[in-house]
């Protein structure tokens, strides 16, 4: 049931504070001087959560009802929009967790050290393990 049009959305501008047109179904698009933005809100346990479902023009019209269309349905099936999407995103960060320099880290599982490795030395014993070096004795 969409109240709003293509053209009520680009006139839509920026006032002192911040609002929000409905366009029915919980969606709503939030004006502020920083841009429009699409919510979807809902009450859960007498408490008003709003789900972000992206930025106008980014996010169209119709892509933004089709969001909002199955936040409903996951609503309807008894299960939380916005927990369902936090629980998404993390697991797919988990999936792909990179280093500081922006490459993927190997999930490898290194053998736990024995209390003393060959050389008598634990680090020395991990270092042969992770970089493939093995100790070199001390000098007499």
């Amino acid at each position: 049931m969409g109240l709003l049009n293509e053209t009520q959305i680009r006139a839509a501008k920026p006032a002192l504070k911040e609002y929000m047109l409905n366009d029915g179904d919980n969606l709503y698009l939030r004006v502020r001087d920083t841009g429009k933005v699409w919510i979807y809100r809902y009450t859960k346990d007498g408490k008003r959560i709003k789900l972000g479902l992206g930025p106008y023009p980014e996010v169209t019209l119709a892509q933004a009802r089709a969001k909002a269309y199955e936040a409903n349905s996951q609503r309807a099936n008894g299960s939380d929009p916005k927990e369902t999407r936090d629980r998404s995103s993390l697991s797919s960060r988990l999936e792909q967790r990179t280093d500081t320099a922006g490459l993927a880290i190997p999930q490898v599982k290194l053998p736990m050290a024995s209390p003393e490795s060959e050389s008598g030395n634990t680090t020395e014993g991990l270092m042969s393990c992770i970089y493939g070096l093995t100790p070199t004795p001390a000098p007499p």
